[in-house]
């Protein structure tokens, strides 16, 4: 075997671990299984070597935070982060905390965000429904 073959091989069965990882951390925000989506999201963060500020890894940080009763918590460390941009997730958590200002937050990204899972997802918290891209 090649080091070229290795490494693809490598690479392969770490992407099936972390996607294993991801869907368990997943079913067990879903079953309400903190402790164990806490656990899942370490693992990840392990495997793939990310820091706690990466986007991908502040969604679950934010989601496992709110369904523990801890927006406000998971909100300040929203605002204290620099340079990071999860303005969805802070409106998410405001809308938990029941501040008023996240609905012109949403409202906001949901016209304007670039990524279409952002708009959605904003148009979704706001009741509004998934949004058509005309793009």
């Amino acid at each position: 075997m090649t080091d070229a073959t290795e490494t693809h091989s490598t690479t392969q069965a770490v992407d099936e671990v972390k996607k294993a990882l991801v869907a368990e951390m997943v079913k067990a925000l879903y079953e309400s299984r903190l402790d164990d989506a806490q656990y899942e999201l370490n693992e990840v963060i392990k495997l793939t070597q990310r820091g706690p500020e990466d986007p991908s890894i502040l969604v679950f940080r934010t989601l496992i935070a709110i369904q523990r009763g801890q927006p406000t918590e998971a909100l300040c460390y929203l605002n204290n982060l620099e340079g990071v941009d999860c303005e969805d997730l802070r409106a998410l958590c405001m809308h938990c905390c029941g501040d008023p200002l996240w609905e012109g937050i949403a409202a906001n990204l949901a016209e304007n965000s670039p990524k279409p899972h952002v708009r959605e997802a904003m148009n979704r918290l706001r009741g509004v429904g998934p949004v058509v891209d005309a793009t």
